[in-house]
């Protein structure tokens, strides 16, 4: 291989090197992002159960009812339905 040819596939290859580099730190970026929104999630969904826990000590909640809400606005047959009983049977505890 000529020298010019080597020269091209090695400024190439020093190209692709840095475009890759360039792509790690944006998916780091990224990846820090989406972290610190889950971790804004989960504090609101912490706060919320909070507020729901001690809510129900005063006024109580038919549980009936509520997996008659989940049923109606929820697909039975679809993904999260099954964990969305589980939280209202564990929110419920808080109010026995």
């Amino acid at each position: 291989m000529s020298d010019l040819a080597m020269q091209q596939v090695a400024e190439l290859v020093h190209k692709v090197a840095g475009d890759v580099r360039r792509m790690g730190d944006m998916t780091t970026e990224q990846s820090t992002q989406m972290l610190s929104a889950l971790d804004d999630l989960a504090a609101t969904i912490m706060a919320l159960k909070a507020v729901a826990a001690a809510q129900l000590k005063v006024t109580p909640v038919d549980p009936t009812a509520v997996h008659a809400w989940i049923d109606t606005n929820m697909d039975p047959a679809g993904e999260g339905t099954d964990k969305a009983r589980a939280v209202v049977d564990d929110l419920l505890q808080a109010q026995s």
